[in-house]
């Protein structure tokens, strides 16, 4: 015997045992993280706030969104000591960082089907709306000074009766 204590070991949830899932999962939720704490994030999201959140995190959440959904009803159902839901910190120092995203992401999806994905692509459709359009904008607007070129033309509509006439007596 050599005389060192060894550590007990950590316990873990481990609730999500998919390692390539955990750990997609894993730099995902450490992404996000960067956004703030988990209730900050989810107010934002919950209130659509695309404002306050980068491009890149609403790619990832959409990204992830799928993995959430798989994983929800597992850590959702998760209880520590076998009968409640967890709610000391001890509990939560259980969850790996992948659980803790779906434990607290999912609040988003309660009482709207889908509404977690939902919300991140609208939300990252409206963010990246800008740079979708700013290459089609010359481009839309010569059109639309084409159309009203046209539409307010006073010559237009006789070289149209004129021709139409000229091709009927044809």
């Amino acid at each position: 015997s050599s005389g060192s204590k060894q550590k007990p070991k950590k316990k873990t949830a481990d609730i999500i045992t998919d390692d390539k899932d955990s750990k997609k999962m894993g730099l995902v939720a450490f992404s996000l993280k960067k956004a703030g704490e988990w209730e900050d994030i989810i107010n934002l999201i919950d209130n659509l706030d695309y404002d306050a959140l980068s491009v890149e995190f609403l790619e990832s959440l959409v990204g992830i969104v799928g993995l959430i959904t798989k994983y929800k009803k597992k850590v959702s159902d998760w209880k520590p000591d076998k009968k409640n839901p967890p709610s000391t910190p001890e509990h939560f120092k259980m969850l790996s960082s992948a659980e803790l995203m779906v434990h607290h992401l999912s609040k988003i999806d309660v009482g709207i089907d889908n509404g977690l994905k939902k919300a991140a692509e609208s939300m990252l459709f409206v963010k990246s709306f800008d740079e979708q359009y700013k290459p089609l904008d010359k481009s839309l607007n010569i059109l639309l000074s084409a159309s009203k070129e046209v539409l307010d033309s006073e010559k237009l509509p006789n070289i149209l009766r004129y021709s139409k006439i000229n091709m009927c007596n044809n």
